[in-house]
């Protein structure tokens, strides 16, 4: 089987660090907000974060293995993700999960939960994770067939939502989001790599 070549490091770095950073930038100047720590009122608590998000994640993991041995439309989504991943190396797999789960938290928990509410930063949180660029019947097309995802994604919005009103930092969101996406991602490099492997055994 031919390897999909993967998305250098520097350009998802550089596309979270702009997410971020940018982010940041707008909520300290214009919106008064502290994106780390969006709820100020709430006791400080790092540990309990930490632990919170930690068991949050791996909850959410053992639910996405879990639909994946029951259901065929979780199969196929977690096929369709390797075919846009492409090669994913461990290494690549811990870049992407830090990046993503800094960049998206600053973001969508640190400044639109507090911006716009719970229900509306969860909803466009599960939105873009159905968006594809070009044009409009190809980004219809990418989001009926990520439809589930959206789904998927608003819910865990809603939680790592709750879960940063509750703790006042969006250290349990990041913890929880860089888990679920370093764990996913690990498991469907081993899963490529074996079903590839069985393939070349039996060619």
């Amino acid at each position: 089987m031919t390897r999909r070549p993967r998305l250098p490091n520097r350009v998802v770095l550089a596309f979270y660090l702009v997410m971020g950073g940018g982010s940041y930038l707008i909520a300290v100047l214009f919106l008064d907000i502290d994106p780390f720590r969006p709820f100020p009122e709430r006791a400080n608590r790092p540990l309990l974060d930490l632990a919170l998000g930690a068991g949050m994640g791996g909850v959410v993991v053992l639910a996405s293995f879990l639909l994946d041995r029951w259901f065929a439309w979780s199969r196929a989504l977690t096929q369709r993700f390797r075919e846009v991943l492409g090669y994913l190396r461990p290494a690549d797999a811990l870049v992407i999960a830090l990046a993503s789960g800094l960049g998206e938290e600053i973001l969508f928990r640190g400044v639109l939960l507090p911006w716009l509410g719970l229900v509306p930063s969860s909803l466009i949180f599960g939105l873009v994770h159905g968006v594809s660029p070009g044009k409009i019947e190809e980004m219809i097309r990418v989001m009926r067939q990520f439809a589930p995802l959206v789904v998927i994604a608003t819910l865990l919005g809603f939680a790592f939502g709750v879960a940063v009103e509750y703790t006042g930092s969006i250290l349990v969101a990041v913890v929880a989001h860089f888990t679920i996406n370093y764990l996913n991602l690990s498991a469907m490099y081993r899963k490529r790599w074996q079903s590839e492997g069985s393939e070349g055994d039996n060619g």
